[in-house]
């Protein structure tokens, strides 16, 4: 694929928090999957090379190459000229083909920080069926195999309190009609994802938004973790710094996120995470 690093940065993509089944070899090569799709792709000499199961189409729409990057990072920048973007300029917001494994992993990012929760999403993915690729990899389980996965053995792997609440959502969602819920609910307004989500068990505003702009593809939400509250308070809020993010802090940064960024406010909260998370690493790594 002849494409600009400038307009696909795929190492800087894959390792930024929004997808887990994937690595960055010390070569530059990054492997990954997402849902029943797996992905070898090269650096070369104008972009990359790309060995998959999937279709052209299919790696488009993982990286949004149907957006404009150097148009969003404008309306970014006109939006925001108080916080320059310190950032690889090949940051784009991806679009994971499989709501099923989104939700689920995400389910593992509360509380976490990448490098536990990346083994712990390829952990989940060996529950599923091998695929032939050019390195171990497994389709994400089904609703079925999620719903009936034992609790001692998550445990045994050291999901810890995750362990019963990951099939215990699996259960929840496949009660309610599976992958076709999901679809469904994508078409709501957001205040309705968002408290229909928070219906499963153990998912709060984070955790919802999080599957809202990865699983359902709601560009307008805004997930708000420690990196994303440091930024909030720093361009936004600032006589909220050092305070804690309460519920009305937290609905209170979605609002300025909306007004401002409308429907790029996932872009734009993907945007300052990175920023703070490279360039004021205060914390942990966290999942946004």
């Amino acid at each position: 694929m002849d494409v600009p690093r400038d307009e696909l940065d795929v190492p800087e993509c894959v390792l930024s928090g929004q997808v887990f089944r994937w690595q960055v070899r010390a070569d530059g090569i990054a492997e990954g999957v997402i849902g029943a799709h797996w992905y070898r792709i090269l650096p070369a000499a104008t972009g990359y090379a790309v060995e998959t199961n999937a279709a052209r189409p299919d790696f488009e729409r993982l990286f949004r190459m149907d957006s404009d990057l150097g148009a969003i990072r404008g309306r970014f920048a006109a939006a925001m000229p108080s916080a320059p973007l310190a950032l690889r300029s090949g940051l784009r917001l991806m679009r994971p083909g499989c709501p099923r494994e989104s939700l689920i992993t995400f389910l593992c990012s509360a509380n976490n920080h990448l490098k536990r929760i990346m083994p712990m999403a390829r952990v989940l993915g060996e529950f599923g069926p091998a695929l032939e690729a050019p390195f171990p990899a497994h389709a994400f389980p089904s609703w079925d195999t999620l719903a009936d996965l034992p609790e001692s053995e998550l445990r045994a792997r050291r999901f810890g309190y995750r362990a019963p609440r990951i099939p215990a959502v699996a259960r929840a969602v496949r009660d309610r009609g599976g992958d076709d819920w999901l679809a469904a609910l994508a078409s709501c307004a957001l205040a309705e994802i968002r408290a229909e989500l928070q219906t499963l068990p153990g998912v709060g505003p984070k955790l919802a938004d999080c599957i809202a702009l990865y699983a359902l593809d709601r560009t307008d939400a805004v997930p708000i973790d420690t990196h994303l509250w440091q930024a909030a308070t720093r361009h936004f809020f600032p006589e909220w710094d050092g305070l804690a993010l309460t519920a009305a802090r937290y609905a209170a940064v979605g609002d300025a996120f909306a007004l401002r960024f409308g429907p790029d406010a996932g872009w734009a909260q993907l945007f300052l995470y990175r920023e703070n998370q490279v360039n004021r690493p205060r914390t942990r790594r966290a999942a946004p």
